[in-house]
């Protein structure tokens, strides 16, 4: 409830839908800000506001670099498509050279308890 600040009329009026919703909305968004795990979202909600700013900025900055960067990069890959063709189907698989795989097997296994599993094998 608001109260007149008038001394000669006291009036007592209800807080509008508006800022109930405007105060629900911010206390949402300070939740979700301080929360976050989002690299440099909760110092926005920081309460010194140069540093809140700083951060914005910040934050706003790197976002725009980003959408920046990748409409240039749209644009090379509109310019100059890149086509894959394969000369030949004709080509037996066991033609293709196998990569060099190691596998580290870090697990202990016990003795007789390698035994016991070859025995039920």
């Amino acid at each position: 409830m608001i109260v007149s600040r008038n001394p000669n009329r006291i009036e007592i009026s209800k807080p509008n839908k508006w800022r109930k919703c405007k105060a629900i909305i911010k206390t949402f968004l300070e939740d979700y800000l301080v929360g976050s795990t989002l690299h440099g979202v909760k110092y926005v909600a920081d309460p010194s506001p140069w540093k809140s700013l700083i951060w914005l900025c910040i934050m706003i900055a790197s976002i725009s670099f980003c959408a920046i960067f990748i409409k240039v990069q749209m644009n090379k890959l509109d310019e100059s498509i890149i086509t894959t063709t394969i000369s030949s189907t004709a080509f037996p698989v066991w033609a293709i050279p196998f990569p060099a795989v190691t596998i580290c097997n870090n697990i202990i296994v016990s003795k007789t308890g390698a035994k016991k599993f070859q025995i039920i094998l």
